[in-house]
Parts: structure tokens; sequence; C-alpha cells
């Protein structure tokens, strides 16, 4: 829809074999932010209810919001629409050690959309702080719980956890 993950397929592929069979890679494109929420709803109807682990929320990127699709206000996920009730009800469809990888330029700026959503949800959040590509990401198994590794090209990633700066490194 958007163009975002257009020529990601080397950190696809690695990122894919770093799984090594320890957990499936579902894929959904949305258009939306509507499109987002029906997709959450979806997989958890698919997975009984199995809560999310990890997940890669690509599009392109500004401090306050994540555009899915399209110019239009509908498209675009914003900062403001993580204030209400609804979004953090979002945070049941994730395991409370999740971590969620923004592939969205300068939404890692400090008070900007992935620290909303790292307060909102509970969850870890890895973005850029400035326009960027993504170089790679790994999923690391140690004792049998799964970090996520991302890291960006030409800009500095920030991990938030909760709302709050953390390292953006393997373990959190």
């Amino acid at each position: 829809h958007n163009g975002a993950l257009h020529c990601t397929d080397y950190t696809m592929r690695g990122l894919h074999a770093s799984l090594k069979d320890r957990c499936n890679l579902y894929v959904y494109e949305c258009g939306s932010k509507f499109g987002l929420v029906k997709a959450l709803l979806i997989d958890q109807g698919r997975h009984n209810g199995e809560m999310l682990k990890f997940a890669l929320i690509g599009g392109h990127g500004e401090k306050d919001s994540i555009s899915m699709g399209g110019r239009a206000e509908r498209d675009k996920v914003l900062i403001s629409d993580l204030e209400g009730r609804g979004s953090s009800k979002a945070g049941s469809f994730f395991d409370k050690d999740s971590t969620i990888v923004l592939y969205s330029c300068s939404t890692g700026q400090e008070g900007g959309i992935a620290q909303k959503i790292s307060e909102q949800l509970g969850v870890k959040v890895i973005a850029p702080e400035s326009p960027t590509g993504m170089l790679f990401m790994d999923a690391i198994f140690n004792d049998g719980k799964m970090t996520i590794e991302a890291r960006y090209g030409d800009t500095k990633e920030k991990g938030y956890k909760g709302g709050a700066q953390i390292e953006a490194k393997n373990d959190y």
C-alpha cells in the first residue's frame, strides 16, 4: 500500500532465518490505521487469542505519525490516536515482553509516536530518530526468550519501554 517496506528483501530474509523455525512470521499489508486494527483482530481470531511477540510496522514516518497508505488523516496513525481508551486495549494483543519495530523515519524522536506507543501498550518499541533505511533485524533466542535487534542506516535507533527510553540493543 504505502511502499515503505519496498526493497527490504535482505532484511526480511535475515529476520526469517534468525527465527530458526522457533516462531511463525505473519505478514499483513494495511492501507490505513483501521486496516491495522482489523489485521490485529483477525490475527487474534486465527491464533486462538495467542499474544503477539513481535511486530514490524512500516510506513512513511514523522515524529508524530505513521502514514499507512494515502495522504488522508484516516490513512495515518497519529500520536493523538493513542490518547483514548481504545488504544490501550491494543496492548492486549501483545505479550508483555513483545517488541514493536517501527520501520518509519523519524518516529523514534523523544516525545514522538514510538515513545507514545510504548507507553500506551507497555511494550518495547524500537524506531529511528531521523529519515533512514533499515540495515537489518535479528531475532535472538536466549533461555527460551526472544529479543529483537534492529539497526537502521544513517541514524541512531531509539528504544522505549513503558514510555521510558531504554537502550535499543539485544537485552532490554
